[in-house]
């Protein structure tokens, strides 16, 4: 299998696996609260355009916020961010 060196990640990766953040792109944060709230995350509070979801992921508290700025897309940073922050591997969001 050929491998690719993925300047920003540090590690080699075979070549069909450094596209992966591109399928986090496209998302509107109605496509987010929509896949949050089918894993179990209810609406915690909301402040202007920002919502915070709540859950209880694997024995923890997890706490999401989202910027609602419309049908725009989400930047790829801040899909990776309500990835992390949400405590659901990446392969779920993938799919």
């Amino acid at each position: 299998m050929q491998a690719f060196h993925h300047p920003t990640l540090f590690t080699w990766l075979p070549l069909n696996h450094w596209c992966m953040a591109s399928n986090l792109r496209g998302w509107s944060a109605q496509d987010v609260i929509k896949f949050l709230k089918g894993n179990g995350f209810t609406l915690h509070r909301s402040s202007g355009s920002h919502f915070q979801y709540k859950a209880i992921i694997a024995g923890q508290a997890r706490l999401v916020t989202i910027a609602f700025h419309g049908n725009r897309d989400i930047p790829i940073g801040t899909m990776n961010s309500m990835v992390r922050q949400s405590g659901i591997i990446k392969e779920s969001w993938l799919k």
